[in-house]
């Protein structure tokens, strides 16, 4: 079994459907907040988010200093919690 894997085909026997449509709903709005990032941000959160990369694996991905992964991600996030905040959005 690969950890990685993501079914993707439809939702989990064990998922009540709203909870599948408000899922989708939060991935669209995600997906459309990350759009909006500078690119620069965006992709270290998703090596960091969505493909489960350590930081020290973006930065030698994108052959970027350590600390220049870690301030695009502080950056990144605050500009999502305003961006869901403006939406008014609940981010947890």
């Amino acid at each position: 079994d690969d950890p990685h894997f993501v079914e993707r085909a439809g939702p989990s026997p064990a998922i009540a459907p709203d909870d599948h449509a408000a899922n989708l709903q939060v991935r669209a709005q995600l997906a459309d907040a990350l759009d909006a990032l500078p690119e620069e941000q965006a992709e270290v959160l998703r090596g960091v988010y969505i493909e489960a990369l350590t930081l020290r694996e973006v930065a030698e991905r994108l052959r970027i200093p350590l600390g220049t992964a870690k301030s695009r991600v502080r950056l990144a996030l605050g500009t999502l919690r305003k961006h869901f905040a403006r939406e008014g959005i609940d981010h947890g």
